[in-house]
């Protein structure tokens, strides 16, 4: 993708092609004319305002979609990966306190045998 061109209205029309929004509708919701709407997937961009008002009326994210055309070596100043890795330490610290209990509960049983 180095020196290729990104469409970003592409990527727009893919999503409301599949899910098939009709865009009267997205424009209405949007608070703007068709004929506003219309203009924009004339171009092969559009402004970051825009695709960031798309995204918040459509729900979805189109910057993760242009941000994954991006080879993964560049480099960013989000921590993609930081919210997984508190759920796995979260589940971690879980399953410490539920060998803790299970362990306590065989010597009970043990106990009592």
């Amino acid at each position: 993708m180095a020196n290729n061109q990104l469409n970003v209205n592409e990527i727009i029309n893919h999503h409301l092609e599949t899910k098939r929004i009709r865009r009267a509708a997205l424009a209405r919701k949007m608070g703007i004319m068709l004929h506003t709407l219309l203009s924009y997937q004339k171009k092969t961009t559009i402004q970051t305002s825009k695709l960031w008002e798309l995204s918040h009326a459509l729900e979805h994210n189109f910057f993760a979609d242009i941000a994954t055309q991006l080879p993964t070596s560049y480099t960013t100043t989000i921590d993609i990966h930081a919210e997984n890795q508190q759920k796995i330490a979260d589940l971690q610290s879980q399953i410490k306190a539920l060998e803790i209990q299970n362990k306590v509960l065989m010597d009970i049983v043990k106990a009592k045998l």
